[in-house]
């Protein structure tokens, strides 16, 4: 008998097959590989647990049982995640709405500085603009049109795994 064969039926490991037939692992090596014989016990021992275990499977619900609770386990797993994909996305939403009102702030901040500008101004205004200026830009960087794209993808590479999650339950 092929080593497939036997371990899809029993799933034992060489070193178990060879232990529960008080055999070595060579001699169970060289019996698979057909170089060699088994002894006629380990041979009957075989035999008997494979029709034992075949007879048990026909009979047996413990398969069955198991896959129900690890799909129950699974279902209540993939529940958690929808959950956390859910409030990721609802975050991510806060996060691009503050970061969209802070760029139309600065840019409305930049349109009023250049607007002054147009006007005569004392010394001290002039100073104040530059200060505001300069706010906006680095607040325009900070808040880039580019980190904004990568929220939105962020957000849409979510929303995909969230639809996947919800079509398994």
């Amino acid at each position: 008998m092929k080593d497939t064969t036997i371990k899809d039926h029993l799933g034992l490991t060489q070193e178990e097959m060879a232990m529960l037939l008080r055999i070595t692992v060579s001699q169970w090596s060289m019996y698979k590989s057909g170089k060699r014989n088994i002894p006629a016990d380990a041979k009957k021992q075989l035999g008997f647990l494979l029709k034992g275990v075949q007879e048990k499977k026909q009979d047996s619900k413990i398969t069955e049982q198991f896959l129900r609770t690890e799909k129950e386990i699974t279902k209540q797993k993939l529940k958690q995640d929808y959950l956390k994909a859910q409030i990721k996305i609802y975050r991510l939403e806060k996060e691009i709405e503050t970061v969209e009102k802070q760029r139309l702030e600065s840019f409305a901040a930049l349109e009023a500085v250049h607007y002054l500008e147009t006007q005569p101004q004392e010394k001290y205004v002039l100073d104040l603009l530059k200060i505001i200026q300069n706010r906006a830009d680095k607040a325009l960087i900070k808040h880039s049109l580019y980190k904004l794209e990568q929220m939105h993808l962020q957000k849409e590479a979510i929303e995909i795994v969230k639809d996947k999650i919800g079509k398994k339950l």
